[in-house]
């Protein structure tokens, strides 16, 4: 019965612990009220986003392992890195800021992938993918670490 009662509570103050210091750190920092109360509206968002991401690049991957390619490889990065910044913002809290920073981000991705996209074009293809594109799991595993890539970024 002892080691229950201080199992017990020492499992309360841990658990206390955990959620009285982000509470302590958001009160501490400058962080504006508004951008608190919208926390539920980004992590909504965010998953949205996960999702958007995670579902374009497998269904990219299937194209190109069935097909043993990788010329699309770069293309689709860029294409979903722009996807995900369209669903942030259309779902997430607008802001001037925010809207100068996700356009030149979409500049940025659009140059880019466009660029890779006629490298692979003009060259023939992706000497990273030799031995790869002919290896399911291993493929696979580009594309997830892209995927990754995209959301983290």
């Amino acid at each position: 019965l002892f080691r229950f009662k201080w199992f017990k509570r020492s499992l309360t103050n841990a658990v206390s612990r955990m959620i009285s210091r982000p509470l302590l750190i958001l009160s501490a920092s400058r962080v504006p009220l508004h951008s608190v109360r919208h926390m539920g509206t980004a992590m909504s968002a965010m998953s949205h986003v996960a999702f958007a991401d995670a579902a374009i690049q497998f269904a990219c991957f299937t194209v190109a392992a069935a097909l043993q390619t990788e010329k699309f490889y770069d293309i689709s990065a860029s294409v979903t890195y722009i996807l995900c910044i369209l669903i942030s913002r259309r779902q997430g809290v607008r802001s001037s800021r925010s809207s100068v920073n996700s356009t030149l981000v979409i500049l940025w991705a659009l140059r880019l992938g466009s660029f890779l996209l006629w490298r692979v074009l003009h060259d023939g293809g992706d000497s990273r993918f030799a031995k790869a594109k002919t290896k399911p799991l291993t493929f696979f595993i580009f594309w997830a670490i892209q995927a990754l890539w995209i959301f983290i970024t």
